[in-house]
């Protein structure tokens, strides 16, 4: 499939039938059922722009995404947004401060994690939802700098996921 707006780090998610394809820096998502593909927008406030979002799908009826855009004065704005088979809405809003990132991973529609930058603090974590509220998680990564980022997760259930990404810092990059 090419469209042509996306932009070039694209996030996808399967389930059954479904695909959605989001692109980084575009409000635009692909929804591949079967032979036919639509495009959907985020329901992204107007001013915001998109810059970083992961995307799961569970069911037909059943995809997430999360992630952040900046508002008008260049603020960073947590979005989280669920699909129900029809369209996109709200779902989950993060009460904490602090930027969501991409990937995006569930083992059900009441556990999601993704990570978290605390910019001001030089900070990541992970950060869990429960079915209802997001919330930080104990774990946290110091020395958040450029390219520092989780790339990858996976989740079998809410007690087991993996991570991948790489950090890097000035004396030696090192992938987790």
């Amino acid at each position: 499939i090419r469209y042509g707006q996306f932009a070039s780090s694209m996030q996808a998610s399967c389930s059954g039938d479904v695909c959605v394809i989001g692109g980084y820096a575009n409000a635009s998502t692909l929804i591949v059922t079967g032979s036919s593909v639509s495009s959907k927008a985020l329901p992204v406030p107007g001013g915001d722009t998109v810059k970083d979002m992961g995307f799961w799908c569970g069911s037909t009826k059943l995809c997430r995404a999360a992630g952040y855009a900046t508002d008008s004065k260049g603020v960073p704005v947590n979005l989280t947004f669920g699909w129900d088979g029809t369209s996109w809405s709200t779902w989950g809003k993060p009460t904490y401060a602090g930027v969501l990132g991409t990937p995006l991973e569930c083992s059900t529609s009441s556990f999601c994690i993704t990570w978290n930058a605390l910019l001001k603090a030089n900070v990541m974590s992970i950060d869990h939802y429960n079915g209802s509220t997001w919330s930080v998680e104990n774990t946290s990564f110091t020395g958040h700098e450029p390219n520092t980022d989780p790339e990858a997760l996976s989740c079998v259930s809410s007690t087991f996921c993996v991570q991948a990404g790489q950090f890097y810092n000035d004396d030696a990059p090192s992938f987790l």
